[in-house]
């Protein structure tokens, strides 16, 4: 299984990836495994308490707050309890982050704080920053951008294990670090770790 989603869609797809406690299972077909392999959010809120308000009351209209149902700023510990940065865990599946660096609505450093507890944990993670880049705009849509995406799931959703000696490219051993220019306006940095 992989997911992909984008904003509050890229809040989900961190929920589908990380949230992997088996008391989130519920539903039919539960004989079926849910766990997600690949994970390619966009621009998504990590940490609830990241966002800047004024004020508590400024704060209670935002979209954090309503999702909550409490107002982030009086419920701090809460907010962290919700977020997907409070998720991460060193069996969380690779993770593929994209963030524009000049997002006004979810701040970069979103994006940078959940690839930072990934990369702590020592997880298979990479953050493709996109310079000049706000929220959902048309920086996005650039090729590269797409071929980056499509290698991504390419390498990661692969058939499962025909036996327990036999070893998928997520689990070889080796660390890598890479970065390279796409399209003038984006950068790729990758971290890649097996544990």
């Amino acid at each position: 299984i992989g997911v992909m989603g984008e904003s509050a869609g890229g809040y989900l797809t961190c929920m589908a990836a990380l949230a992997t406690d088996p008391v989130y299972d519920v539903g039919e077909n539960l004989e079926y495994s849910s766990a997600v392999q690949a994970a390619c959010p966009w621009y998504p809120p990590t940490d609830f308490r990241g966002f800047q308000y004024s004020d508590p009351e400024q704060c209670a209209a935002s979209p954090e707050s309503l999702l909550m149902g409490k107002n982030v700023m009086r419920h701090p510990e809460e907010a962290h309890a919700c977020s997907p940065v409070s998720f991460v865990t060193k069996a969380a599946p690779p993770f593929l982050i994209i963030h524009g660096e000049d997002d006004h609505t979810v701040p970069f450093g979103q994006g940078e704080e959940l690839h930072d507890e990934l990369e702590k944990a020592g997880c298979d993670v990479t953050l493709l920053s996109i310079e000049d880049a706000d929220h959902a705009d048309l920086h996005f849509f650039q090729k590269e951008v797409w071929d980056e995406i499509c290698a991504f799931f390419r390498a990661n959703c692969k058939r499962k294990k025909q036996n327990e000696n036999e070893m998928l490219p997520s689990e070889q051993t080796g660390e890598r670090r890479k970065t390279c220019h796409l399209g003038g306006s984006i950068s790729l940095s990758t971290f890649c770790s097996a544990f």
